[in-house]
């Protein structure tokens, strides 16, 4: 057999729009995707501090922020934090643009159990999540 890396989008796919929950039927096809021995990742937009609830139904790792995080198990492959600079700029330009901001700091986050744990401070506003007030991107 040959083991396969199959990835999964979350918002609208995995889960409804703004659901930390897939439906029972997905996860029953994703358990036996793993037991055939098959690793099953997660790819989203959504920064480690959003991604939390759903990896930690048992996924092997995720393509998170939208490409700037990237973990296998407790192994960091990938890790570009945005500078305070490009955070700042960022908020400013959305704000003035009318599009509603969502930037989780982490203060109330116990970054330890984040899986794998995040150290850095800074990687918890490295991604964001967008919803516009406007309904157009």
């Amino acid at each position: 057999m040959n083991r396969k890396l199959i990835f999964l989008d979350i918002d609208g796919t995995l889960t409804p729009a703004g659901s930390n929950t897939p439906p029972e039927s997905a996860m029953r096809a994703i358990r036996a995707a793993q037991k055939k021995g098959h690793l099953v990742f997660l790819c989203t937009g959504r920064n480690p501090a959003m991604l939390a609830p759903v990896l930690a139904l048992g996924f092997e790792g995720a393509v998170a922020a939208a490409g700037g995080y990237v973990f296998a198990g407790d192994k960091v492959l990938f890790d570009c934090p945005m500078t305070p600079e490009q955070l700042e700029t960022g908020m400013r330009l959305l704000k003035e643009n009318g599009v509603f901001r969502h930037n989780p700091r982490g203060d109330n986050l116990n970054l330890a159990e984040l899986k794998p744990p995040v150290r850095d401070k800074r990687r918890i506003t490295s991604g964001y999540h967008i919803i516009t007030t406007r309904g157009e991107v």
